[in-house]
């Protein structure tokens, strides 16, 4: 079956993700992707298409899963909206490819500041996950550079 809709509006790749998953729901007659089926959206001056995957595993998630991810990130703060978030994750992405970003981006942002660091929710409803990995070094090296400048109390009060 191919079918083609425009989607307009989606302020960012959580809303789009939203969007295109009610569509899909509603076009298969509320079922999820089938194991092996998939779906790309082309989004016009976006770097790479936009994925979605039907696999049995996302379907359900565990409260273990979705805890791992959580205590892997490396602030802690809104925990009820950041396992729901993740869950919502977990529906785009599997668990190991998840976790392994959450560990990736965790040793990428040792030392710097919590401050600069997105609380979890806003961090996993963004998607943050798919972006470009060298740049949560870079981020984590200006927090601990701007840290040290100031002192390690934040400023000069």
């Amino acid at each position: 079956m191919t079918e083609k809709r425009t989607f307009e509006g989606a302020s960012d790749a959580a809303a789009l993700s939203r969007d295109v998953t009610a569509w899909i729901r509603d076009t298969l007659g509320g079922e999820s992707l089938a194991d092996g089926v998939s779906v790309t959206v082309e989004i016009k001056g976006a770097p790479a298409p936009f994925r979605l995957v039907g696999n049995d595993k996302h379907k359900d998630t565990s409260v273990a899963e979705v805890s791992q991810i959580y205590d892997a990130y490396p602030r802690h703060v809104g925990k009820q909206a950041a396992y729901r978030a993740i869950q919502r994750a977990l529906r785009a992405v599997g668990f190991a490819e998840l976790l392994e970003a959450v560990t990736e981006y965790a040793n990428a942002s040792r030392g710097a500041d919590k401050n600069y660091i997105p609380h979890p929710a806003t961090w996993f409803n963004q998607g943050r996950w798919d972006d470009d990995r060298t740049q949560w070094e870079q981020s984590a090296d200006t927090s601990r550079e701007m840290r040290h400048k100031e002192g390690s109390y934040g400023g000069n009060w």
